[in-house]
């Protein structure tokens, strides 16, 4: 009986560190897989899921989450971005010879965040500053030049997602507590043009289907969602 019980706890040591080690590679290989059939910087990997091997065999894992600093939305890159990859098949021989090509996912969730300091630096409108308002409204401020005189000017910047781009338009537009436009010698549609912002999403390693903007501190949240993926090549 002694001697059974060795053998057991020396098999399931076998077992977890064969798991472990093989989740290890496992994900080492993925991230370099997506690298190459994306283009960009080999993002961290982690498979979720108690027993990876039970995974790995059939080629279907519950949650995977992938992690990068180097996400663009753009004109804006360096975005550092978690992305939830959910019911997802990796063929084990796939996994093994590291290609990503028959990656498939039920859904992918991206959570991204952008200092508003770089969104303001790719406006047109220079001197801009965004901050955060009630419920994750963001508000756009600058100072303009009408007739001579330094006249401060907010909007609130709405998003909208169409045709692969996440729209930041300028809404609201306000000089010195008095709605626009009356006032006199200012182009209200130039300055709302120059305060909006269009943040294509085609370079993401997925198509997006939905996706927005909210403002947290000195953050912008970006988050996107699809069904249905498959990890695209890089054109």
């Amino acid at each position: 009986m002694r001697k059974l019980l060795i053998f057991l706890v020396v098999l399931i040591l076998l077992v977890v560190g064969v798991d472990i080690g093989g989740r290890a590679f496992a994900e080492s290989k993925a991230g370099e897989a997506i690298a190459t059939q994306t283009g960009t910087v080999a993002p961290s990997v982690h498979i979720h899921g108690f027993s990876f091997l039970a995974q790995a065999l059939p080629g279907h894992y519950q949650n995977i989450t992938l992690t990068s600093q180097d996400v663009a939305a753009g004109p804006i890159t360096g975005i550092a971005a978690t992305i939830e990859l959910y019911d997802v098949d990796l063929p084990l021989g796939d996994a093994l010879n590291g290609t990503a090509s028959n990656l498939r996912a039920a859904q992918v969730r991206l959570h991204g965040e952008i200092p508003t300091s770089r969104i303001s630096a790719a406006m047109t409108q220079t001197g801009v500053t965004i901050t955060a308002g009630p419920g994750g409204a963001i508000r756009v401020g600058a100072t303009v030049s009408v007739a001579g005189q330094q006249i401060p000017v907010t909007a609130d910047l709405v998003a909208s997602f169409s045709s692969g781009a996440l729209h930041l338009d300028a809404k609201g537009l306000t000089a010195a507590g008095i709605s626009l436009p009356s006032i006199a010698g200012l182009n209200i549609a130039d300055l709302a043009r120059n305060l909006s912002l269009a943040l294509p999403l085609r370079d993401l390693p997925f198509t997006v289907q939905a996706a927005t903007l909210t403002a947290s501190g000195t953050n912008l949240v970006l988050t996107a969602i699809a069904n249905d993926v498959r990890i695209a090549a890089k054109t």
